[in-house]
């Protein structure tokens, strides 16, 4: 007894079996209808779920089916795309037992394999009479988070490289929705890991903590505190949080008035700079 373990294949088949079967209490048609004649049917997806004889079995009963076995260099071994040692042994067996009618569907990046005679799906695709390319155009692609698993970084590194113009992500032509990183633009990511960014050392006009503190006359943790509310702007660095920008002082100074201004404590005493422009 054969065993199908594709229940996609399985399903195809049924439906072939009910197409061919006459309608309950209606006699079979003879050859001479003037009913559409079917020439070709081709049942996607044959992996090794699906044994040879069975093959054999449903191209017996049904002379017009073609079973089109997809290949993809990234996919191959996963779900309905089998590894190419296994489509070599198909294609293999197919010729040495010939009634099974088989086509190479080529989809992705072994599209441009294929066109150039590179790598192995050159030599598998010759035993195959009919060979379809699939979605040349689109390619294929990673998302963000295959891409961070690719390289062996981390998905934050990848976002940051969108948004500083290092690479462009690509949206997909049969469903706008999906996006993903082509090719080209992974090799922009692995020369971007080879050379690391290197951060511009800070000028002394950024202050840390305690000298932020000093220059707005209060204490750090009120510093601290205008940071988080999003009122002075900072910067992480290795050695601590740095406050504001370029004119850091004018900016914490800024800051420092519009706190003294309504400070409720009138015994504490505001920098001696913001005295000396009150005089």
């Amino acid at each position: 007894m054969t065993v199908i373990t594709n229940h996609k294949f399985q399903k195809h088949w049924a439906a072939l079996e009910a197409r061919a079967a006459p309608a309950p209490g209606v006699a079979a048609k003879s050859s001479h209808s003037l009913r559409p004649r079917l020439v070709c049917c081709t049942l996607t997806g044959i992996d090794a779920g699906v044994p040879f004889e069975t093959l054999q079995e449903v191209s017996r009963r049904h002379s017009y089916v073609e079973f089109g076995v997809l290949y993809s260099t990234s996919k191959q071994g996963k779900g309905q795309y089998p590894s190419l040692s296994w489509i070599s042994k198909l294609a293999l067996q197919a010729q040495e037992q010939p009634g099974v009618r088989l086509a190479l569907h080529v989809c992705g990046g072994a599209v441009e394999d294929l066109l150039t005679g590179q790598g192995h799906v050159t030599e598998v695709a010759a035993a195959f009479p009919c060979i379809l390319i699939k979605r040349l155009e689109s390619r294929e692609g990673y998302t963000i988070e295959g891409a961070a698993a690719a390289l062996k970084t981390t998905e934050q590194w990848v976002h940051e490289r969108i948004q500083d113009g290092t690479i462009r992500v690509t949206r997909a032509k049969w469903d706008r929705r999906r996006l993903y990183i082509t090719e080209p633009m992974i090799q922009r990511l692995k020369e971007a890991l080879a050379r690391p960014r290197r951060e511009k050392p800070l000028s002394k006009d950024w202050l840390m903590l305690n000298g932020g503190a000093a220059e707005a006359g209060v204490c750090t943790t009120t510093l601290i505190r205008w940071a988080e509310a999003g009122d002075l702007p900072r910067r992480q660095s290795n050695l601590g949080w740095r406050y504001h920008r370029e004119d850091h002082r004018e900016a914490v100074r800024a800051q420092a008035r519009v706190y003294w201004e309504n400070v409720r404590f009138h015994r504490a005493t505001p920098p001696e700079w913001l005295q000396a422009e009150i005089l």
